[in-house]
């Protein structure tokens, strides 16, 4: 059992490199956790492999290579997840891919490296396909290569693949049999990204994490979904897990230093002297000269951070009070009765564990009435069966989901049922949440008063969307009522009925046939 902090690697602050004559950062973190060691063989072995093909390691790298592969007395991995924080342009990536390709040549392994942005998971693509071809028995390895619109991938005659992908909640959708996950730029890292990468893994035995960061300030825009990563090393620091101990090396310059000071510059970036130098910290120092550009600076160059911590989460503001929700609702509505509008939306949370289906309804009024189906539990035979039971009951004109969500592994069962869902792309999703506002704000929604969408409203913000605005964020599998009455409003709102031509119509008209309903 892992009950020390102390590392089994000798770490000297500031040891020579004959590859980096230049080098004058500090090596060593200024918060490192990091759990005794048994065998440090697969770290010795990657560095030597860097110089096999060329690439030299400063010292802070191979400590940290050496430190995240290091093995427990069972073989095991000390350290199933990984966290480097160190500030910009200091080549934080370029040890953690090594280990990549090193494990997809060596071992077979499958692995998957996301970041944030395109250009950093390309960068790393391509940095790796270069090594690749520049040394020909790797280059005669190599079956297959891509990079392109957000994804890319190297693949081995050895079985071994590195997939390269954005992160979103839909990372690594078709993608299976996971040893090891990279994320890159962690600190805009979701739960929702997490929760469906993790499932890429079940199959491996004993599989590692790396999360690759800087700071994390929780005032900048960027950094809203920081809490995770956030979270993780606040872990790190509060001690030791005696079963999964947490690997921390984090780069920073002390708090009390001073930022305009090449000693402080020293301190923060390990790579100062051979990546970072004088010259172009002071460059960013001259162009980050007001309040915000300052704060910027102590992020990006010096590792300053402002954390979110555990207060953070009691300053959450809901999207819509909890008290007008409340007053919204209504115990016996008025409907328009027979041939009115409905329609049906389906939510399911990223760890399939959560679901609502919410039917909208147009009121007599004009408002419209969201009522909760009793089902909070993903079973996809079950959602199929509520469907077709309120397809029966009330002849809704469809029913919708996030075609990116979980929602979409019903698709199959719902044809086979002879039932067409309308399966809405990011750009609706967002549309739908703007529409679920607006009518809100205009005073059009009332609700059955299920004590489900106070709890949903707890665990909801909101979220940008790449190119296509803004939507509902589903951090607690809670908050899918909130996310399925969007979708139901939206597909009930832009419902048009078809023009039909009264001499040639059939006396009776349904909106979903009885083939369609698996009647």
């Amino acid at each position: 059992m892992v009950t020390a902090t102390t590392s089994t690697v000798k770490r000297e602050p500031f040891p020579k490199s004959l590859a980096h004559k230049t080098l004058r950062g500090k090596q060593t973190p200024y918060n490192l956790r990091e759990a005794p060691a048994y065998d440090h063989g697969e770290g010795r072995e990657i560095i030597a492999f860097a110089k096999i093909i060329g690439v030299e390691l400063m010292p802070w790298q191979e400590y940290d290579i050496l430190a995240m592969c290091s093995r427990n007395e069972v073989g095991r991995y000390v350290h199933s997840d990984n966290i480097l924080i160190i500030p910009r342009q200091n080549g934080k990536s370029l040890g953690i891919s090594l280990i990549c390709l090193y494990r997809a040549i060596k071992y077979g392994w499958r692995i998957l490296y996301t970041a944030q942005l395109w250009d950093t998971a390309n960068s790393i693509y391509l940095n790796l396909l270069g090594v690749v071809k520049a040394f020909p028995p790797l280059a005669g390895m190599l079956t297959r290569f891509s990079g392109s619109q957000g994804k890319g991938v190297l693949e081995f005659s050895c079985g071994g693949v590195i997939f390269f992908q954005t992160r979103g909640d839909d990372t690594a959708r078709g993608i299976t049999k996971i040893s090891c996950v990279v994320y890159d730029e962690a600190y805009n890292l979701t739960d929702g990204s997490v929760a469906a990468i993790n499932f890429t893994t079940q199959a491996a035995d004993d599989p590692q994490f790396f999360y690759i960061t800087s700071a994390v300030h929780k005032a900048f825009k960027a950094h809203q979904d920081g809490r995770v990563i956030s979270a993780m090393r606040r872990q790190a620091l509060a001690g030791p897990d005696p079963v999964d101990p947490i690997y921390l090396a984090e780069y920073r310059a002390p708090g009390d230093a001073k930022p305009d000071a090449e000693e402080t510059w020293i301190l923060a970036n390990p790579s100062y002297g051979f990546i970072m130098d004088e010259t172009k910290i002071r460059k960013q120092m001259k162009r980050l000269n007001t309040e915000i550009g300052r704060i910027n600076f102590g992020v990006e160059c010096l590792g300053w951070g402002d954390w979110f911590n555990d207060e953070d989460d009691e300053d959450f503001t809901p999207i819509i009070d909890y008290s007008d929700w409340e007053a919204a609702t209504v115990v016996d509505p008025v409907l328009c009765g027979v041939g009115a509008v409905s329609a049906v939306g389906i939510d399911v949370d990223l760890g399939a564990v959560g679901c609502a289906l919410v039917s909208a309804e147009k009121m007599a009024d004009g408002r419209w009435f969201l009522s909760l189906a009793p089902r909070d539990e993903f079973d996809r035979v079950g959602v199929v069966a509520d469907i077709e039971r309120v397809i029966g009951l009330r002849d809704p004109i469809g029913f919708a989901y996030d075609q990116k969500g979980v929602a979409e592994t019903c698709t199959a069962l719902f044809e086979q049922r002879g039932l067409e869902p309308t399966r809405f792309n990011k750009t609706e999703v967002s549309k739908a949440y703007m529409l679920f506002m607006q009518l809100w704000r205009d005073g059009k929604i009332k609700h059955d008063g299920s004590p489900r969408w106070v709890d949903a409203l707890s665990v909801v913000s909101e979220r940008d969307i790449q190119d296509s605005g803004k939507a509902l964020k589903r951090n607690n599998p809670a908050g899918c009522p909130i996310i399925a009455a969007s979708f139901a409003l939206l597909l009930a709102a832009d419902y048009k009925p078809a023009e039909v031509d009264v001499k040639r119509a059939p006396k009776v008209r349904m909106r979903i046939s009885r083939k369609r309903r698996g009647l």
